[in-house]
């Protein structure tokens, strides 16, 4: 394994972690407007936002085959845990 395929495996990495980001930001986000009482509608938008998101990034990655997604899920997962940590901290904190 050269350096290039290290590098191209760290940016799937990163890719799981920025998505991975950007899914449970709009789901803590999702949880406050509910617990404010917004309209189901817009709770709705911000479901159907992180899951189609979600569904096309992996889509597009289980194309390039199986260790790339593996890659992706694994970044996922790393912010999975952070924000599975954090919200445990916070709700014992």
């Amino acid at each position: 394994m050269n350096l290039s395929y290290a590098a191209i495996g760290a940016l799937y990495i990163l890719t799981g972690v920025g998505l991975g980001k950007v899914y449970f930001d709009l789901v803590a986000h999702t949880v406050h407007l509910h617990t404010e009482g917004r309209s189901s509608s817009l709770l709705f938008s911000f479901y159907l936002l992180r899951t189609i998101a979600s569904v096309i990034v992996f889509w597009l990655v289980a194309q390039q085959g199986a260790m790339p997604l593996l890659l992706l899920l694994f970044g996922f997962v790393l912010v999975r845990l952070f924000f599975q940590n954090m919200w445990e901290f916070n709700s014992n904190g």
